[in-house]
C-alpha cells in the first residue's frame, strides 16, 4: 500500500512536468523548421540573383503537387510553409516551389502579421521592414518563441514568455 501511495505521489509530480516538456519541444522543433525555412529562402533568393518568398502553406495540397501551394488564409501558418521562387511568375500559384514543409501543428499557434515573406536578391526583406513569428503552445506555461526578422533578412530567436 506504501508503495502505491509513493507511485501516486510520484507520478502527479511527474506527469505535469514531462506535458511542459514535451509542449516545449514541439515548439522548438517547430521553430527550428521555420529557421531553417527562413534562412534557406534568403540564401536561394540570393544564390538565384532573384526574388524568393515563404508563404502559409495551403491545407490538403500533400497528394496534388502541382495544386496552389500558398494559403489563401494570410495568417494562417499552422500548416506549415512553402518556398518558392518569384522568378518569371505572375500568380504565386504559378511560382516553382523550392521547399514545402508540411507541420501539424495543432497544438501550437503560429503568427506572422504578414501574408508572405519576400526576400529580394540582395537576401534583404523585399518591404525593407522586419517581421515577427510568435510560435506557442496556449495550454502551456512558457512556452513562446519568437523568430524575429530583421530588415537585412537574417533571423533571430527568442525564447520564453507566454502566449500573446
Amino acid at each position: 500500500m506504501v508503495t502505491i501511495s509513493v507511485l501516486v505521489i510520484l507520478l502527479a509530480i511527474g506527469v505535469p512536468s514531462f506535458s511542459q516538456l514535451l509542449s516545449s519541444n514541439r515548439a522548438s522543433a517547430l521553430t527550428n523548421d521555420l529557421q531553417f525555412a527562413l534562412k534557406f529562402a534568403r540564401g536561394e533568393a540570393i544564390k538565384r540573383g532573384a526574388p524568393v518568398s515563404l508563404c502559409p502553406r495551403a491545407a490538403g495540397n500533400a497528394d496534388a503537387p502541382d495544386s496552389a501551394v500558398c494559403s489563401d488564409a494570410a495568417a494562417d501558418w499552422r500548416n506549415g510553409w512553402v518556398v518558392i521562387s518569384r522568378s518569371g511568375c505572375v500568380d504565386l500559384a504559378d511560382c516553382e516551389r523550392l521547399l514545402d514543409t508540411p507541420v501539424d501543428a495543432s497544438a501550437l499557434t503560429v503568427r506572422y502579421g504578414q501574408p508572405l515573406v519576400n526576400f529580394n536578391a540582395s537576401g534583404r526583406m523585399l518591404t525593407g521592414i522586419g517581421g515577427t513569428f510568435a510560435i506557442c503552445d496556449p495550454g502551456a506555461s512558457d512556452s513562446l518563441r519568437r523568430v524575429i526578422i530583421a530588415p537585412s533578412g537574417r533571423s533571430r530567436l527568442e525564447k520564453g514568455g507566454d502566449c500573446p
